[in-house]
């Protein structure tokens, strides 16, 4: 039996990366003689909901198990998900994720870099941290261009490889079925509390510019559409709270009652069934558009990190895609005309696409496999 150990953002409440972990999982799960043990916040639901082993993922928990799970295991694994970033005043939040990637080095433990994020690296002792541990890594593999730029330019010499996102492979397309839009149109969109150095809005104008912009453009829906207006959140903990967002952007409505923001942050399961019914997704958060193209739905990004445009562009949709620093309704109105124009068109591409990207995503989880040792 052939044991992987691994860690990433799971256990948080954040549906993006648990969608993340449930595909590394049913693509480990196809081959055979395979153990795989998660870190997680949250180790008894990791556990149940995914029917594997789960350890906690703090130290302070329990060092001495996490030693040995790490010590026992052919392969520690890093990842998925936007893991190597700085936040605040300091480097200890990219510390924290390093620890168990540094324990395993300790341990003479084979690791792998899991399609990570890199973004907002500002610290010199980060890039210290992050060329003293990734040169010694055996595998990486970043899920866009961005990220391997940024490990190039903080001096990490270790080949890097571009990969995508795991969550393309939770979904799977029938071009050949590819629908219309639908009448009336359900238009679900995802936003979030929008911070680029901390949890904290930087600059209150532009981010109520924002906010405005999606209420003008959700009226527009509702008016020339008669369309129906969802807001999902993805992650409601009490400093990263979509709903409130949400709320904002219904409070500037003038068809507040054409609108709905759902009570609680679904299952990725039940997120999957919600965009498949869905005639188009306006997403912030990352993997709605993702997990939206997954299901072969239009989706419109709205960047407010670097990693919504890169997404964006791998799947030759960056000319949907505003960036929220120039946002204005007229523009996202633009873009969901287009979008209604050409709807069937659209569609057929983003499957297209997707279909290219999950072969990416399954040739990285078998180099991941041949890496533990498993004889295929």
């Amino acid at each position: 039996m052939t044991k992987i150990t691994i860690h990433g953002f799971y256990g948080f409440g954040n549906l993006g990366d648990e969608a993340i972990l449930k595909a590394i999982l049913q693509e480990f799960m196809k081959t055979p003689n395979i153990q795989l043990v998660v870190f997680s916040k949250t180790p008894k639901q990791t556990a149940k909901k995914y029917g594997i082993k789960s350890v906690n993922s703090k130290i302070r928990k329990g060092l001495l198990r996490i030693i040995w799970e790490i010590k026992t295991s052919n392969l520690f694994i890093l990842g998925g998900g936007g893991l190597l970033k700085d936040y605040g005043k300091s480097s200890s939040n990219l510390k924290h994720t390093l620890k168990l990637l540094r324990l395993a080095q300790k341990l003479n433990v084979k690791t792998a870099l899991l399609a990570v994020g890199v973004e907002n690296i500002r610290y010199k002792d980060s890039k210290k941290l992050l060329s003293d541990i990734l040169n010694k890594v055996d595998l990486i593999t970043v899920r866009d261009c961005n990220s391997k730029q940024i490990l190039i330019d903080i001096k990490i010499t270790n080949k890097i490889k571009v990969v995508t996102d795991p969550s393309v492979l939770l979904a799977n397309i029938n071009i050949s079925k590819i629908k219309d839009i639908s009448k009336p149109p359900k238009v679900i969109i995802c936003i979030r509390h929008w911070f680029d150095k901390g949890f904290f809005i930087e600059n209150p104008e532009i981010n109520d510019n924002f906010i405005r912009s999606v209420s003008l453009a959700a009226d527009y829906l509702i008016e020339h559409y008669n369309a129906k207006i969802e807001f999902i959140p993805m992650r409601i903990t009490s400093y990263d709270d979509d709903r409130i967002v949400a709320q904002q952007v219904v409070s500037y409505m003038k068809h507040k009652e054409g609108a709905h923001i759902h009570s609680y942050a679904p299952e990725v399961d039940e997120f999957i069934e919600i965009l498949q019914q869905s005639s188009l997704v306006i997403g912030m958060r990352l993997h709605s558009l993702i997990i939206g193209t997954s299901v072969g739905v239009p989706v419109i990004g709205l960047e407010y990190m670097p990693k919504v445009r890169a997404y964006m562009d791998s799947i030759s949709q960056g000319g949907y895609s505003l960036d929220l620093e120039t946002i204005t309704s007229e523009k996202l109105i633009r873009i969901i005309e287009k979008t209604f124009n050409k709807y069937k068109n659209r569609s057929q591409i983003i499957a297209s696409e997707v279909y290219r990207l999950q072969k990416i995503a399954r040739d990285n989880i078998t180099e991941l496999v041949k890496l533990s040792g498993i004889k295929q």
